[in-house]
C-alpha cells in the first residue's frame, strides 16, 4: 500500500561533493504537504504602478530579506513622494543607526518628531 501523498514522512540526506553521506534524518512523524501562499500582486508589478504603500511595503520586503540597499531605496522613494512618511523615517532611522551613520539616524528621528 502506497502512503498517503498528503501526508509522508521526510529523509534528508547530507552528502558531500564526493557522493559520501554524511548525514541522514527521518522524520519521526509524517509531515502533511503544505502549499506556500501566493505572494503579493505588487511584487511582480512595475515600479512606476506602485502605489506608495506598495512602495514602503517593498521597502520592507528588502529590509527583512537584510538587503539594506535596496530597501533604503525604497524607503527613499516613498519619502520622495511624501517627505513625512512616518514609518519610512523611522525605518530608515534604524537602517542608518544599523549601519553606524548616528548622524543621518538623529536626522531622521528628529524629522519623523516634528
Amino acid at each position: 500500500m502506497l502512503p498517503d501523498p498528503s501526508e509522508t514522512k521526510v529523509t534528508i540526506v547530507l552528502k558531500t561533493s564526493a557522493g559520501i553521506e554524511l548525514a541522514r534524518f527521518v522524520s519521526p512523524i509524517p509531515l502533511p504537504r503544505v502549499n506556500p501562499p501566493e505572494p503579493p500582486a505588487y511584487v511582480n508589478t512595475p515600479d512606476n504602478k506602485l502605489t506608495l504603500e506598495e512602495i514602503y511595503l517593498m521597502a520592507q520586503k528588502y529590509d527583512r530579506a537584510l538587503d539594506r540597499n535596496q530597501a533604503r531605496e525604497y524607503y527613499n522613494r516613498v519619502l520622495k513622494i511624501d517627505s513625512l512618511q512616518l514609518s519610512a523615517l523611522r525605518d530608515l532611522a534604524i537602517l542608518d543607526f544599523e549601519g553606524a551613520q548616528y548622524d543621518n539616524a538623529a536626522k531622521m528621528l528628529a524629522k519623523a518628531l516634528e
